[in-house]
């Protein structure tokens, strides 16, 4: 792989509220993906470090998988849906969710989790070796996955902010 990522886009997703419907349990209801499948778990994998232009430094590329179930039992197999982030859209995506939660359900705010924190400012001088850094990377990683699961598998979360969560989801152009 070069300098870029290539990633087909995966099916759109409508995340719907069912609680109405029988048979469901309430983790599952907090955590549907559309009328058809809920979401499951999600992973964080795969870092890629790509190296910027000129003056921009490398930086890590995270593959992101959401694991979609179909709520009927008699449908097998699962669907999984793919998209590559970085850190930084992991803030953005976070300062969304706060942004909405505070003007949404201001009570909800502590149910945001942090995300694992960033390089430091008294070490950016040597940025790019700490950032590099595998164990580094394998905590940062972890940090992820937890906020992504603790984000996506939040009912209250994903009811007022799903068209953020399926914006997050999908690939950039």
């Amino acid at each position: 792989m070069a300098d870029k990522v290539a990633v087909l886009d995966p099916e759109p997703i409508t995340l719907l509220d069912t609680e109405d419907e029988p048979g469901i349990s309430q983790s599952r209801r907090s955590s549907i993906a559309n009328s058809n499948f809920y979401i499951e778990r999600a992973f964080v994998t795969n870092c890629t470090i790509i190296s910027g232009e000129r003056s921009t430094p490398k930086f890590a590329v995270w593959k992101v998988t959401a694991v979609l179930h179909p709520l009927n039992p008699n449908s097998s197999g699962s669907y999984r849906i793919h998209t590559y982030k970085r850190y930084s859209d992991f803030v953005e995506f976070r300062n969304a969710l706060l942004d909405r939660v505070r003007t949404k359900r201001p009570a909800s705010v502590s149910e945001i989790p942090e995300l694992p924190p960033p390089v430091k400012w008294y070490y950016s001088w040597k940025y790019n070796e700490i950032n590099l850094n595998k164990e580094w990377l394998a905590n940062r990683r972890k940090g992820l996955e937890l906020f992504i699961n603790q984000v996506l598998l939040n009912g209250n979360i994903v009811d007022i902010a799903k068209d953020l969560v399926i914006q997050f989801l999908r690939p950039r152009k």
